[in-house]
């Protein structure tokens, strides 16, 4: 029974585990060109020459000299994989003696169940017979746990070789997405993207002071172009303006739309179930300002992924220069604003 809860146990589980790692090696060895579109699209945002790279048309920014380095990377990375992968790598065990072992122990664990069912004379007959005792002896000699730690170590070179390809196949897309445009043009709309957190918590805030306004008086605000006149009006464009924040977090619409809502008088009324919904949407603000924040921070990494370490206050100028040349932007944003402001009821 020794034998049967040990050794025959151990075997089985380690032949099962070295031929399946045997068996995902080759699968993964066999994946020829796995990291070739990708390395397509790094050398084509690059310039088109894989030996001469540039990130957002520079050759020597940072994100040129990461470019360089992920080609490289790829470049190694199906070699590296097939090597360390190849089914001809595995350090595998004699297979006719693995398999005559296997034979011999599936043979004994039967013999052995069919002893333990019986009782008195059979059992001892059973356990007596010839035939078993030679069959265990054969057991005895079978050991697969040296191969089972090559096959386990030569695994672990492959699938790490794998991972960390995939890893450099991730850093591709990040800098595909940072060289495809000018470090300007990422600064700008990082900067769009903070002037939207700021204008979206004051936003909050007001909304806040409403929600908790003691005032039972149905005031009207007179309402001008850029304003809204009543409560319903407000708790409207709030909704509007979450959505929109959401959906597109580094729109200018965002930030317009806020600080109409933020220049409220704190004197608007609301009834008890504006209020309510206004409490909502103050959860709401929590929520989306995060996801806008994390928005921006993303921007801001793919600025420095493209020109190295920039300061907000270098993301706030370069959006600050960018507003006073452009004019038509600007027009089409109020449209929308006004569009929207129109609509409500």
């Amino acid at each position: 029974m020794k034998i049967v809860n040990s050794r025959i146990t151990n075997f089985l589980i380690q032949q099962k585990r070295i031929s399946k790692y045997n068996s995902t090696g080759g699968k993964k060895s066999g994946k020829k060109g796995l990291f070739g579109p990708i390395a397509s699209k790094v050398i084509d945002v690059g310039g088109g020459n894989a030996s001469d790279l540039s990130c957002s048309g520079n050759k020597t920014n940072p994100g040129a000299t990461k470019l360089k380095s992920i080609i490289a990377s790829l470049q190694k990375c199906e070699v590296n994989i097939n090597a360390a992968c190849d089914p001809t790598a595995y350090p595998l065990p004699n297979m006719t003696e693995a398999n005559e072992c296997k034979t011999n122990m599936v043979s004994m664990k039967k013999s052995v169940e069919a002893c333990v069912k019986k009782t008195g004379d059979a059992a001892c007959t059973c356990w007596l017979d010839s035939s078993l005792k030679a069959t265990a002896e054969k057991v005895k000699k079978c050991d697969l746990s040296g191969s089972n730690k090559l096959v386990t170590a030569q695994h672990k070179q492959c699938t790490g070789n794998f991972s960390a390809c995939k890893k450099i196949e991730d850093t591709a897309v990040t800098y595909i997405y940072a060289c495809s445009q000018t470090a300007t043009q990422l600064k700008v709309k990082a900067a769009q993207t903070k002037a939207n957190v700021d204008a979206l918590t004051a936003a909050k805030n007001k909304t806040s002071t409403l929600a908790g306004s003691t005032s039972g008086r149905s005031t009207i605000i007179r309402k001008r172009a850029t304003s809204v006149s009543t409560c319903s009006d407000f708790v409207t464009l709030g909704a509007t303006l979450l959505k929109m924040a959401s959906d597109s977090p580094s729109s200018s619409a965002v930030a317009t739309m806020a600080k109409i809502l933020s220049a409220v008088s704190d004197a608007l009324s609301c009834s008890t179930a504006e209020k309510a919904s206004l409490t909502t949407q103050v959860t709401t603000y929590t929520v989306t300002i995060s996801k806008v924040s994390a928005t921006y921070s993303g921007l801001k990494s793919s600025v420095e992924d493209a020109s190295g370490t920039t300061s907000d206050a270098e993301i706030v100028a370069a959006g600050e220069a960018a507003t006073s040349s452009t004019k038509k932007v600007a027009a089409k944003r109020n449209r929308l604003v006004r569009n929207v402001l129109n609509n409500l009821n």
